[in-house]
């Protein structure tokens, strides 16, 4: 701009050139034409355009209503954030530009803060002229004149679509889970911590439903991964589709899914839970395939099962723990659950260290052919003495050392043990037929070694496989039954015998007995138990040794315990009886000579 040539032009009518053509204001500010004007000194109306052009050609966007929110004026920001012209708005109020989207929660608070003349600041979630949604951030200030009252209402927004969009995906991101797209674990932590610190009243409890899905390894390892990944997402969209609005679902684990219910009380617990293992009676479909699942579930609720994540979260699991061992879909936390887990809690620990101090023993207990009445072989049966809590039941102890993997390293103890215990009889000239029997854990057949590391032991200690039965329960069989079926043809090849302990309480051996290499059916105590008085017992009995003596292998029963027990055994064919009827089992230095190959039971007098 050439000053020589505008010395004489008033600032007003330059100023107005630049407002009506709309040219940009910062060249006209530079220029030589008003270089030493100060603003100070200008009219009212110059300072009017002024402000005017300097309003018009800001950054962000600027919307003027009079005080009954009708719009007086929008800036050029505004017309290309709304797609609307300044004279498509005028006389309307701002609600035009809303996609119904914005929580009525903002509107409330905004018309409650300007109420009290007071600045507000939110978000609305408005639509383009063209269809488009976007996200504004406001500032709307009420302007008062001299006496306090509102004239106007001043609106500065900007658009802030592209930062909430990043946020959603950094959101993503952090919160959700990249296989399944429900909230992942760190969302559920803090999410969780936030409703904790609400009062605990009524309206505010809530509940945290673990959901542990049965099997899935199994599919997992059978049928791969991929398909375990999809089995997996769709579990969780069919969870999130069981749950209301206000609750959320997050997975937690591989196979682990919590699920947060608010307003929770007992019966609503109860009911949600009843839904989600009801869900789980319809296959899921996977590439054509349908695909039986279950799961286990177990609640917690706040603050009456505990006032901290951490209890409400472990409460819930151990009500799962307890719905899993008690073959039931649904448990709720209770007192009784939680004076188990401490007595759990207390095993655990002690046992852990009664594992590495050398604490457990072996007590033995004869097998007894009962057409001799002579020994024919013995078992290795677990024992535990605790110096505060005395003697443990391996039905207590045995499962705890399955749930906190101790398993693997107890078994190799056994396994060496009894080595030891063979050298030292053999040592002593003390000798019986037969063989020892080891029962073995899932754990341990699980273990990709075991095989080597048996032979290991058995190597070092200079003991031959033929003096040692290893017994399996059915339930391992049909974990896995190629791989057992392997391994079992395996340790036979290099002499080992294999006995199915509890024949008869599984799922389906019947199906597998046919190509499973096995020596020995142990038929359970509980069908022994009422042999002479229960006819249904005397059916299944006679069934498995038939099936046992058709296949060409020996069939043992358990828990005999009387002569009645065994003389209907004797009639049935049945070859090997154990029981305390025989010898109760004994530690190794009490076991002689309480059997020298003299029959412990007058059987002939029975015949």
């Amino acid at each position: 701009m050439n000053s020589s040539n505008n010395i004489n032009i008033p600032f007003k009518f330059k100023l107005q050139d630049v407002v009506k053509a709309n040219r940009e204001l910062t060249p006209f500010l530079q220029s030589s034409f008003i270089c030493n004007c100060s603003i100070s000194d200008m009219a009212i109306e110059d300072k009017y355009l002024l402000y005017r052009s300097i309003v018009n050609q800001s950054s962000n966007s600027v919307v003027i209503t009079d005080n009954n929110m009708n719009i007086i004026y929008v800036n050029n920001k505004f017309e290309e954030i709304s797609g609307y012209m300044s004279h498509e708005v005028l006389g309307k109020n701002p609600r035009i530009l809303s996609a119904k989207k914005t929580p009525k929660e903002n509107y409330k608070e905004m018309f409650h803060t300007l109420q009290k003349i007071e600045q507000w600041k939110g978000e609305f979630i408005n639509i383009h002229r063209d269809g488009h949604e976007y996200i504004e951030e406001a500032i709307i200030s009420p302007i008062t004149n001299t006496i306090g009252d509102v004239v106007c209402y001043l609106g500065e927004k900007k658009d802030i679509t592209e930062k909430k969009n990043s946020e959603k995906i950094v959101k993503k991101l952090t919160h959700f889970d990249s296989l399944t797209e429900v909230y992942n674990r760190a969302y559920f932590i803090e999410e969780v911590g936030k409703i904790i610190t609400l009062p605990p009243i009524e309206e505010n409890y809530f509940a945290i439903i673990f959901v542990d899905l049965n099997q899935f390894k199994k599919l997992n390892d059978t049928f791969g991964h991929l398909l375990g990944d999809k089995t997996l997402t769709a579990i969780a969209s069919r969870l999130d589709n069981i749950i209301t609005s206000d609750d959320f679902i997050a997975r937690v684990g591989g196979d682990e899914f919590v699920v947060v219910h608010k307003n929770a009380s007992k019966e609503s617990v109860s009911q949600l839970a009843r839904r989600i293992v009801n869900s789980f009676q319809t296959p899921v479909t996977i590439d054509n395939q349908e695909y039986y699942l279950d799961a286990s579930l177990g609640s917690a609720i706040w603050p009456k099962d505990g006032i901290t994540l951490t209890q409400v979260l472990s409460r819930a699991d151990l009500a799962m723990y307890g719905a899993k061992t008690s073959n039931c879909r649904y448990r709720p936390y209770s007192a009784d659950i939680g004076s188990r887990y401490a007595r759990e809690l207390e095993l655990s620990r002690k046992l852990d260290l009664a594992i590495q101090n050398h604490q457990l023993s072996l007590a033995y207990q004869p097998k007894i052919d009962i057409k001799t009445g002579r020994v024919d072989g013995m078992e290795a049966l677990l024992r535990w003495n605790d110096a505060d809590l005395g003697m443990i039941s391996p039905v207590e102890f045995i499962p705890i050392a399955e749930k906190y993997k101790m398993m693997t390293s107890i078994g190799n103890w056994v396994i060496v043990e009894v080595c030891k215990q063979l050298n030292q009889w053999e040592k002593e000239k003390k000798s019986f037929n037969g063989r020892v029997a080891i029962n073995l854990s899932v754990q341990q057949i699980e273990n990709i070694h075991f095989y080597e590391n048996i032979l290991s032991i058995l190597n070092s200690e200079s003991i031959s496989p033929y003096k040692i039965e290893l017994e399996v329960t059915e339930s391992i069989l049909v974990s896995d039954p190629d791989n057992i079926m392997s391994l079992c043809s395996k340790l036979i090849d290099v002499g080992f015998s294999i006995s199915i302990d509890d024949f008869g309480t599984g799922y389906s051996s019947l199906s597998y007995l046919n190509t499973l290499r096995v020596n020995t059916l142990k038929i359970d105590k509980s069908f022994i138990k009422e042999i002479t008085i229960d006819k249904h017992e005397q059916a299944i009995v006679k069934s498995i040794i038939g099936l046992g003596h058709n296949l060409g292998l020996t069939v043992i029963a358990e828990g005999v315990e009387n002569e009645e027990q065994l003389n209907y055994l004797l009639s049935l064919g049945c070859d090997t009886a154990q029981g305390y009827l025989f010898c109760k089992p004994l530690p190794a230095n009490e076991l002689f000579p309480v059997h020298d190959h003299e029959p412990i039971v007058d059987i002939s007098r029975n015949k």
